[in-house]
């Protein structure tokens, strides 16, 4: 992963931190230090997300999955690290069918979730992809669009 890696801009999740190799944007509000993916911390790392991915291959790499984000970015994870395998065991331990399961997304790592769900909505930031498969459409992610969806469709 560092020889796929070393020239692209990344983020990787290793808790409870984010290490940068770039400064112009700050991801959310938690605690990130700026690092090259070569001098990583030796922790198990949860995702990597690479800015500008255009070029990279894992297919050799069996133990990961990979996403296209609509930011041009790959996120990298372990392979059975999707929503949609998140939802499947949620559902199970809670005995919940996949008709009475809502589901909200915007990304392309949200279509999985979105095809095991009975309603599916998208926010207004959404792809178009989610979008097009989404029984619903709510305000954006930045606009309380969940809980525009819960006061108008649930409470």
């Amino acid at each position: 992963m560092k020889n796929e890696c070393s020239n692209k801009k990344f983020f990787v999740v290793q808790e409870p931190v984010k290490y940068l190799n770039y400064q112009d944007e700050k991801i959310d509000d938690k605690n990130y230090f700026k690092c090259d993916i070569e001098n990583l911390p030796n922790h198990p790392i949860d995702m990597i997300s690479i800015k500008n991915a255009g070029g990279i291959n894992l297919d050799k790499y069996k133990e990961i999955q990979t996403q296209k984000s609509k930011e041009d970015a790959l996120m990298i994870n372990h392979k059975n690290a999707t929503k949609k395998n998140a939802l499947e065991v949620i559902q199970k331990y809670f005995n919940v069918s996949k008709e009475n399961t809502i589901s909200f997304g915007d990304d392309y790592s949200d279509i999985g979730m979105f095809e095991n769900s009975g309603k599916k909505v998208a926010m207004g930031n959404a792809l178009s992809t989610l979008k097009k498969m989404a029984t619903h459409v709510t305000d954006d992610n930045d606009r309380n669009g969940i809980a525009y969806f819960i006061n108008q469709f649930i409470l």
